[in-house]
């Protein structure tokens, strides 16, 4: 991918992210974010066990759950017993169903997929690869509350925080060893 076309999509996440939780990495240069980035994140890097901790944000930008899949699959077979893979995704919100937003679909400057996952969707896909999952949910944002201290406030009701959410953290601990790779 070109740097120009990394830094419009790097730009509509942190945008779509509502607090821009990218912020510090946009602020530091979206041109150091592109060179440190891998560009196939389904593809094996390192070996077996290689990691302790492993940070996808916006899987849900991956192209298909088949891309997902693999991808997860890596994550499992990169950490070591004890590692934890944390993995960031579009949340199917309730502020997404009120407004009619589609599930699936692309950034409209970069072409880039997305899909809206529910935490029930992605408990689903993480179950072969990991034995222990938690939620987490963030960049909630309350329509017509300009302030970023109020939204905050009133998203720390449960309920609130996870239908005003649009995004969620995927916490995946204990990777199954019987679905490794045997590369």
């Amino acid at each position: 991918m070109r740097p120009e076309r990394v830094s419009v999509a790097m730009g509509e996440i942190a945008e779509d992210m509502h607090e821009g939780l990218l912020a510090l990495a946009v602020g530091a240069g979206l041109q150091v974010m592109a060179v440190l980035m891998q560009a196939d994140v389904t593809a094996p890097y390192g070996g077996a066990g290689a990691f302790d901790r492993v940070f996808s944000t916006l899987h849900s930008n991956l192209p298909d759950r088949e891309h997902r899949a693999r991808a997860l699959r890596w994550m499992a077979d990169a950490l070591v017993d004890g590692g934890r893979a944390v993995v960031s995704m579009h949340h199917h919100s309730l502020l997404d169903v009120v407004s009619g937003a589609r599930r699936s679909g692309r950034y409209p400057d970069s072409g880039i997929y997305r899909y809206h996952m529910t935490t029930r969707e992605s408990r689903a896909e993480l179950a072969p690869w990991f034995a222990r999952v938690r939620h987490a949910y963030i960049a909630a944002a309350v329509p017509g509350l300009p302030s970023i201290d109020l939204a905050r406030a009133v998203t720390r009701v449960p309920l609130l925080r996870t239908g005003l959410s649009r995004l969620f953290l995927a916490v995946a601990e204990r990777p199954i060893r019987a679905n490794r790779s045997s590369e």
